[in-house]
């Protein structure tokens, strides 16, 4: 079962407290032979390359498991 967020209320806000986020995707044919930073920093641009790097380099972003 999955948790609801928690809210933070400041009046006249209401905010949503830092949560985790697990996104999965499936890899299309354009990904193929193609290395993983490459295709992190061109389809998903929310956040700058450097932020990626420093995800794949800690393990917090996996592959399969790895």
């Amino acid at each position: 079962m999955e948790m609801l967020p928690k809210y933070i209320v400041k009046p006249p806000f209401r905010f949503v407290e830092q949560y985790n986020y697990t996104f999965k995707t499936h890899s299309k044919k354009r990904w193929f032979n193609r290395k993983l930073i490459d295709i992190i920093s061109s389809e998903f641009r929310s956040y700058p390359i450097e932020y990626y790097k420093e995800i794949i380099n800690t393990g917090e972003m996996t592959v399969n498991g790895k």
